[in-house]
C-alpha cells in the first residue's frame, strides 16, 4: 500500500489511474479500524524526491489507452520553442526519469523515431483503426 500510494504521489508512471483504483481496492478490503491504521501507516511515512513533470489528466489517459491496446495517436506537442507540432504516432515505449517522464514514438507517416516528454503533449486522442494502415509499433 506505501509504495503504491507513493507511484501515484510521485508519477514515476504516467498511469496513475489504475494503480489508485487497485489501492483503493486493496483498501476497501479492510475492516474499518484497519483502514484507519492504514491510513496513520501511511501518513508517517515520508518519500522525498523529485517527482517527475505529470501532463496533463486527460492527456495520461489517452497515452494509457493507447499503450494498453496499441492504437495510434494524434498528438500535439509543444516544443521547447513554444511552437506547437501535430504528428499520428505509435506508441513504442514509455521512459521514466527522475524528473520527467518520456513518450518514445514511431511517426506513423515517417517512420521516423521521435520522443516527447508527457508534459509537453498539450492534447492526444486515438486514432480510428479506419484512419490507419499499419502494423503495431513493437514493445
Amino acid at each position: 500500500m506505501a509504495l503504491g500510494t507513493f507511484a501515484v504521489r510521485a508519477r514515476p508512471l504516467p498511469f496513475t489511474e489504475p494503480i489508485q483504483s487497485g489501492l483503493d481496492t486493496v483498501r476497501g478490503a479492510r475492516s474499518e479500524s484497519a483502514q484507519r491504521e492504514l491510513l496513520d501507516a501511511l501518513e508517517r511515512l515520508r518519500f522525498v524526491g523529485v517527482a517527475s513533470a505529470p501532463g496533463k489528466p486527460a492527456v495520461r489517459r489517452v497515452i494509457e489507452e493507447a499503450w494498453f491496446t496499441g492504437a495510434p495517436l494524434s498528438v500535439r506537442f509543444r516544443r521547447e520553442d513554444g511552437s506547437v507540432s501535430a504528428r499520428r504516432v505509435r506508441l513504442d515505449s514509455v521512459v521514466m526519469k527522475r524528473t520527467t517522464t518520456l513518450l518514445d514514438v514511431v511517426d506513423v507517416e515517417t517512420a521516423e523515431r521521435r520522443q516527447y516528454p508527457l508534459h509537453g503533449v498539450d492534447s492526444a486522442h486515438v486514432v480510428a483503426a479506419s484512419d490507419f494502415t499499419g502494423e503495431r509499433a513493437p514493445r
